[in-house]
């Protein structure tokens, strides 16, 4: 169930989209700065809105709670591909973290582990990496910049170039997933010609699908539908929503309203603004006696 949160904590949270670079653009979609406000409430939990590709975030150690059981701060966490909104352990005690998202299948590529262990889970980076593999150095960077996070952004691609040092090849599966993403949203082939395009059987290429992304190729296909509806909205705020699942190839808004619900547990009435770069505000109505009031929500997307 989702906590409300005052209006003032949500106006002041900003979320800034930063450039990708070059040498990472392979294997990540996008960088967000993230800040929060400086007083947080207790019994407040942000949670993350459905995508299909997994997220690294880089903290402040100092003020993250303790790892579990080893008391030491935890500053990298990861979390895996969505089908529903989840709650991050560690936003509560933030006041600036960066969130990396990588592009769907580079997680398994990283890994080796099936994607379908990771789906809606948050764990820590050396759970996944090992400790060897977890980024220590843009770690001490960020404890080392003062009081913001940008200074240590080339420390953070380094670390991420040096993590995909040996990933495994890209495969003709990757190259469909990669076309698949950034092909517009009403131009998805059907699962069997995607299958043919990986020189697959249907049955393999859902296997398939199933270990490397977390999901089916119907589900995937859905999350990046939806994903992509909400980009949409964040870039056109004004837009009608029928409008916005037209042009993302549902077939009319009741269509689209199924899948809001299933993927947040919501309506689209209920979003109140898509920021920029990586949140978006919900709210619930309730009625008390003739007034009605708006209690907000932040997830970020």
């Amino acid at each position: 169930m989702r906590c409300p949160i005052p209006i003032n904590y949500v106006s002041a949270i900003t979320s800034e989209r930063l450039a990708v670079p070059k040498a990472i653009a392979d294997y990540v979609d996008a960088i967000h700065l993230v800040r929060l406000p400086s007083r947080h409430l207790r019994d407040t939990h942000l949670a993350l809105v459905p995508a299909p590709g997994a997220r690294q975030w880089f903290y402040r150690g100092q003020e993250a709670p303790p790892g579990r059981g080893s008391g030491v701060p935890l500053r990298v966490f990861v979390s895996g591909p969505q089908t529903r909104t989840i709650r991050l352990p560690f936003l509560q005690h933030q006041r600036e973290l960066v969130s990396v998202v990588y592009r769907p299948g580079v997680l398994y590529r990283l890994t080796g582990v099936p994607q379908g262990r990771l789906v809606d889970v948050c764990a820590p980076a050396e759970e996944l990496f090992g400790a060897a593999r977890s980024p220590p150095a843009a770690v001490r960077a960020f404890d080392s910049v003062g009081d913001g996070l940008r200074g240590a952004l080339p420390s953070l691609e380094a670390c991420i170039v040096d993590l995909c040092e040996g990933l495994e090849p890209a495969t003709a599966f990757d190259a469909v997933v990669t076309r698949i993403v950034t092909a517009a949203p009403h131009d998805h082939p059907c699962v069997r010609e995607l299958a043919d395009e990986c020189y697959m059987g249907l049955r393999q290429f859902e296997r398939t699908c199933q270990m490397r992304l977390g999901f089916s190729p119907k589900v995937f296909l859905r999350l990046v539908r939806f994903a992509a509806a909400i980009e949409m909205k964040r870039g056109e705020p004004a837009a009608r929503w029928i409008d916005i699942a037209l042009r993302c190839g549902y077939f009319d808004q009741m269509h689209f309203i199924h899948d809001f619900k299933a993927f947040t547990g919501s309506v689209p009435s209920a979003l109140l603004s898509a920021g920029d770069g990586g949140w978006c505000v919900f709210g619930d109505r309730s009625s008390t006696g003739a007034e009605e009031r708006r209690r907000p929500t932040v997830a970020f997307a």
